[in-house]
């Protein structure tokens, strides 16, 4: 099965709302099975009322667009308030409803996470159509236990909603390939492009095959990006080599 993939690129301007609604409107008219955002691209990393006001009115937005098409909108990390609590979360919408939420685990203490959002779980799968996706956030790239969890729930594709600054774009590009070369996945990455008063940020939004290669990768341009990806070659890869089943050997023995 062949799935197109959208990956919106945004800047950390003021305009970007609608340079998102824009691309939105574009991408669906495209038909493309999956669209994918980066993290904290509306809000920044903020927990107050009106970041989380600004962060429900988007979404609400997203599930009246969303309506009457089959596409899957992973539209970045938002902040997600449950009771006392407040999350970095991910949201996945399809079709009005939100289908799938992943509130972050692993806070990145540097840029003052673990003062402003609640510690989330584990990831966990969700179908879609018939693939089953995973999402892990950013800094959690770095964190083996959250792709082994998704390896185990034998997840077709992995994205990575990120803010991944220029000082550590290496490590954002290697480690993107090698979860998908060593979960034999999927890894769709996106990223933001732009400044802040303290960072740079240049992209490098990326598709990795689980071969390793780079399907798409788009660096410095803010825009929405489009392309395919190719469900069976990955079978027969885990098929040839089969990874996944001597974990899960491993694993109960």
């Amino acid at each position: 099965m062949k799935i197109s993939v959208g990956l919106i690129q945004t800047g950390l301007t003021p305009n970007r709302k609608e340079f998102v609604r824009r691309a939105l409107d574009e991408v669906l008219s495209k038909g493309c099975q999956l669209i994918v955002l980066p993290e904290m691209w509306l809000t920044g990393f903020s927990a107050s009322e009106e970041s989380l006001k600004k962060a429900e009115a988007f979404i609400n937005e997203v599930k009246e667009i969303s309506r009457g098409t089959d596409t899957l909108i992973v539209a970045g990390t938002f902040p997600l308030k449950e009771g006392k609590e407040i999350y970095n979360a991910a949201v996945a919408i399809k079709n009005g409803s939100v289908v799938h939420t992943r509130k972050k685990l692993y806070l990145f203490e540097p840029m003052g996470e673990t003062k402003i959002f609640s510690r989330g779980t584990q990831p966990e799968v969700f179908s879609y159509m018939r693939m089953r996706l995973g999402i892990a956030i950013c800094y959690e790239l770095r964190f083996p236990d959250i792709f082994l969890r998704l390896v185990e729930d034998e997840a077709d594709i992995v994205i990575v909603p990120a803010q991944w600054p220029d000082a550590r774009i290496e490590h954002w590009r290697t480690l993107l390939k090698a979860r998908a070369i060593e979960g034999q996945f999927f890894v769709v990455g996106v990223n933001v492009v732009g400044s802040t008063k303290r960072l740079s940020f240049s992209g490098f939004s990326s598709v990795v095959h689980p071969l390793g290669h780079r399907i798409l990768e788009v660096s410095h341009t803010e825009g929405l990006f489009i392309t395919q990806i190719n469900l069976e070659s990955a079978e027969d890869y885990r098929k040839s080599i089969p990874v996944r089943r001597d974990i899960k050997d491993a694993l109960v023995s």
